[in-house]
């Protein structure tokens, strides 16, 4: 049985207490467990089990686990590995959480199943500004996948038994949300077919973003979004995310996307870019369609 909980695991008191704020601030008023190290969060995940093998019994599954990598006991990597091999906790949404730059752990993280990577940004108003963005997507439109399993998905062990009897579907989008001025990085290889698509997200309000999103699974698009809302951070990505789409607000704070979609045409001119706004007129829709992009309002 799923819970609204968010389960934190950090084993850093001074993280701990800033994600804490950073939750109280966003007005998150979800209950929030701590769990202080791997082994910990294992216990409380696999109640029973002792030492997270599988065997104990059925607990109530956390709405959203944020789950960092250095933790002592038992790693961050080790922990997303246990929960994928184990029915009960496959498909609880984690975002790694972490100040990890390393683009091994980036890559292990997806490949051991995070639905996210987040770097801690220094500042606490950007930290609080990418836990709110968490919270809106993972908490409020993100739609998580039953208790219950159907009757003719009982009895499967494993992921790839689950992808040989089934075509792939658009699940919930992995997430990274690249605070003001942040850098990052994202990890995988696209392969010809089958693969989720790459969206960069020109966006500075939260809700927005993650409607986007909302909207493009509901559409059956399975896809990685990276969320930036600079021209810095956007300039950025274009050459380290590689996106397949840009999708872009057009009003920004010291930047618009009539300015991103020049810069996109410049250094990539074959990635398509689309204009999402909600207050285009129709003489400046007309224009931009002139210069390339789709438009949406």
């Amino acid at each position: 049985m799923t819970s609204q909980t968010i389960l934190l695991v950090e084993d850093n008191p001074d993280d701990e207490a800033v994600t804490l704020r950073a939750f109280k601030k966003s007005n998150i008023s979800n209950e929030i467990v701590v769990a202080r190290d791997g082994a910990e969060a294992l216990a409380y995940l696999f109640p029973g089990d002792g030492d997270g093998d599988g065997h104990g019994h059925d607990a109530l599954r956390p709405a959203l686990i944020l789950l960092d990598l250095n933790l002592p006991k038992v790693g961050g990597l080790e922990v997303l590995r246990r929960m994928q091999a184990d029915a009960r906790t496959r498909l609880i949404p984690v975002v790694v959480l972490t100040s990890s730059k390393l683009e091994e752990d980036i890559l292990d993280s997806y490949r051991s199943g995070a639905n996210a990577y987040v770097r801690k940004p220094v500042k606490f108003s950007e930290f609080a500004e990418a836990v709110r963005t968490l919270g809106v997507f993972w908490l409020l439109l993100n739609e998580p996948a039953p208790s219950r399993a159907p009757e003719s998905d009982r009895g499967r062990t494993s992921m790839s038994d689950q992808q040989q009897r089934h075509e792939p579907e658009a699940g919930p989008p992995e997430t990274i949300a690249i605070p003001r001025q942040a850098n990052a990085e994202t990890g995988g290889e696209a392969d010809s077919a089958g693969r989720r698509a790459r969206i960069l997200i020109l966006e500075d309000e939260a809700w927005d973003a993650a409607l986007a999103q909302r909207l493009l699974v509901n559409a059956g698009l399975s896809l990685t979004a990276v969320v930036v809302e600079t021209k810095a951070s956007f300039i950025e990505q274009m050459a380290d995310f590689r996106p397949d789409i840009i999708l872009s607000d057009y009003h920004l704070p010291g930047f618009s996307g009539q300015e991103a979609l020049k810069i996109a045409q410049e250094l990539h001119p074959d990635i398509p870019f689309i204009i999402w706004s909600g207050v285009l007129g129709d003489e400046a829709a007309v224009e931009l369609i002139k210069q390339g992009p789709r438009i949406t309002s």
